[in-house]
């Protein structure tokens, strides 16, 4: 099984399709609480219990670094930056994102 990383909008994207089931064929899914947040509030549909393989991770203080200096550096959200800063921590098999480099 592997092991990833998601943002928001892909979460977001595959309820709303109906096929956030399908992470769960995949392995599992972790996430900063900032993540879980946004969630929340742009999905208040999903259940508040997400399935088993699915975990909050907290940043490491380094993390956090990190992410707030992708974000003041104005490349990318908050939700985004903890994201990757995870992603960058744990090394997983695959990070789920819906952004892309503007230019």
């Amino acid at each position: 099984m592997k092991r990833l990383v998601a943002d928001t909008g892909p979460l977001i994207h595959l309820h709303e399709a109906g096929s956030l089931h399908l992470l769960s064929l995949i392995g599992s899914v972790a996430f900063p609480p900032l993540v879980r947040e946004e969630l929340r509030l742009h999905a208040p549909a999903l259940p508040p219990a997400l399935p088993a393989q699915w975990r909050m991770e907290t940043l490491s203080p380094s993390a956090q670094q990190r992410a707030f200096a992708w974000q003041q550096a104005g490349l990318l959200h908050r939700g985004e930056a903890e994201a990757l800063a995870l992603a960058v921590a744990i090394k997983p098999d695959w990070f789920l994102t819906d952004d892309a480099a503007r230019g």
